[in-house]
């Protein structure tokens, strides 16, 4: 079976999400898998893909995933603010 030839102008298929009773004997959780995708204004798509276990994230590195999330958040509102019509 031959692979898809990813597409630039695409963004990649999202994987399906893990199953809630996906814990294994031990009782360590395997890692979140999350994705937030974003519509540039000037075209295209940008997509922040974490596959990690946040509660066990270090402060520094912590702080810098949560202000690229943050970051993604404010530019969407922004962006969808200006793109509506006045009321």
């Amino acid at each position: 079976m031959k692979k898809k030839k990813w597409d630039a102008t695409e963004p990649p298929e999202p994987e399906p999400p893990m199953p809630d009773d996906d814990e294994p004997a031990n009782g360590r959780r395997k890692p979140t898998k999350e994705s937030r995708s974003i519509t540039l204004k000037s075209g295209g798509t940008l997509t922040l893909f974490a596959t990690t276990k946040f509660m066990a994230l270090n402060t520094a590195d912590r702080a810098f995933v949560f202000s690229l999330i943050d970051q993604l958040l404010e530019y969407e509102s922004k962006n969808s603010q200006q793109d509506s019509p006045a009321a």
